[in-house]
């Protein structure tokens, strides 16, 4: 299920980089790609992760799961806000940041836009890295169950 929920949101980045831009309902349904995606992905990841823990581990395990998810929330959030405001003059982005951008010139929606899109390429980027992880991770378990059951046989 994490490789399905990984895949589904790629679908959905994937699918937002093409439709950013173009209107709210390509967008809408990108977005719920994502959602649908990392809610598949997220609770999937945790139990292979939680499984594969040793016993005695597993509270310090699962607490340092969730402290580096957090932390890189955070830090994707900080990425993203500066690769969107990176085509702005200097002297815009704080008016981005204040959620006045509406008042700005077309001009600067477009850059904006140009922002938006470079964002989502590179999270498409990490979205492919970690599908491809995922399904590694999956065929490796797969070998590993393939190999115990043969040598028990």
């Amino acid at each position: 299920l994490a490789v399905a929920g990984s895949v589904i949101a790629l679908a959905g980045i994937a699918l937002l980089a093409v439709t950013i831009g173009g209107g709210y309902r390509g967008i809408l349904v990108a977005l719920a790609l994502i959602g649908l995606g990392g809610g598949v992905f997220g609770p999937a990841n945790a139990s292979v992760v939680m499984s594969r823990a040793p016993q005695l581990s597993a509270g310090v395990i699962n607490g340092t799961r969730l402290m580096l998810s957090e932390v890189f929330y955070l830090v994707s959030t900080t990425v993203v806000l500066a690769i969107v405001t990176a085509p702005l003059a200097a002297g815009l982005r704080p008016q981005f940041y204040a959620g006045t951008a509406s008042r700005l010139a077309p001009e600067v929606a477009l850059q904006l836009l140009t922002g938006y899109q470079h964002a989502i390429l590179v999270l498409a980027s990490f979205a492919l890295a970690g599908t491809i992880t995922a399904a590694g991770s999956a065929l490796r378990s797969a070998d590993r169950g393939r190999t115990a059951i043969g040598a028990a046989g």
